[in-house]
């Protein structure tokens, strides 16, 4: 995994998983903690539940990544584009992987991969603090991109360039 790579062989916390910490995270929070309630710890990983709840989540790493710069990398769908909410988040976003291929998921009652995931997956960024190992763990999953926010650009507006993008490394 490139995220076990990039911190050190092991992921320091992941803050929403199943009870049997499929991830193998040194920490973590599962039902019934609720990771939206609580404070998150200085670096972490969030492969949060898709579907309605998916903004919420997504708003707490945002908000958490800024309240106290910590370093996090989120895997999520990248099929969402059009959402004003997901545009909104992508404004914080500072590094981004397009994941090749799609995602297979793991069940955890069996351990058994999961397959027919149809959406295009992305793992995105907040506070990169060694831009230069990310890259070299990342690049092997797809195309990474640093985003860098153009100043008072508007964040509602129906056509909007949000993020300049400068390619670091595609595959």
């Amino acid at each position: 995994w490139s995220i076990r790579e990039y911190w050190g062989g092991q992921i320091p916390f992941d803050v929403c998983t199943a009870a049997d910490n499929p991830t193998r995270a040194a920490g973590f929070w599962a039902p019934p903690v609720d990771a939206l309630t609580q404070e998150w710890p200085d670096q972490w990983y969030m492969n949060s539940p898709y579907g309605k709840s998916l903004k919420t989540w997504l708003e707490k790493a945002v908000a958490e990544a800024d309240a106290r710069k910590s370093e996090g990398i989120i895997l999520t769908s990248a099929a969402r584009w059009e959402q004003g909410w997901l545009q909104d988040v992508l404004q914080s976003v500072c590094h981004a992987c397009f994941i090749r291929g799609r995602v297979a998921f793991i069940r955890p009652s069996t351990g058994d991969r999961v397959t027919g995931n149809t959406y295009a997956n992305m793992y995105m960024c907040l506070n990169i603090r060694d831009e230069s190992k990310w890259l070299a763990c990342f690049r092997q999953v797809g195309c990474c991109m640093r985003w860098q926010g153009l100043s008072g650009a508007p964040s509602e507006t129906a056509f909007q360039f949000g993020k300049k993008l400068s390619v670091i490394e595609a595959m």
